[in-house]
């Protein structure tokens, strides 16, 4: 049951992200690569800091399943 948080959490954002990057791609705001390349960044970062939080909560399966 813990296994399937981290798609639950994904099926939840993936379309608010969406609607973030249209917004951001509107007419004079961002260019199509600067929205990927800053997505693409946030996501390396976000995903590089849980892994590492991951590993300081010792037992507790479903703050460890959580974060990955």
């Amino acid at each position: 049951m813990y296994s399937g948080i981290p798609f639950i959490a994904s099926f939840l954002t993936v379309p608010m992200a969406a609607i973030l990057i249209d917004w951001l791609r509107a007419p004079g705001c961002l260019s199509k690569t600067v929205v990927q390349k800053t997505f693409c960044v946030f996501g390396f970062v976000e995903s590089g800091c849980l892994l590492m939080l991951t590993g300081y909560f010792g037992c507790d399966r479903l703050a460890a399943v959580t974060t990955l």
